[in-house]
């Protein structure tokens, strides 16, 4: 039990990590986008 408990937790800090990383990047290329619009 203790190991699965353990790979859950890697893959949703790694799951979340990724989302993050991409809304990140998403928020930028958006700012990049409305600053070169403008």
């Amino acid at each position: 039990m203790r190991i699965v408990k353990k790979s859950t937790q890697a893959v949703t800090r790694a799951y979340a990590a990724h989302w993050l990383s991409v809304a990140a990047s998403s928020s930028r290329v958006r700012l990049i986008d409305n600053r070169s619009w403008r």
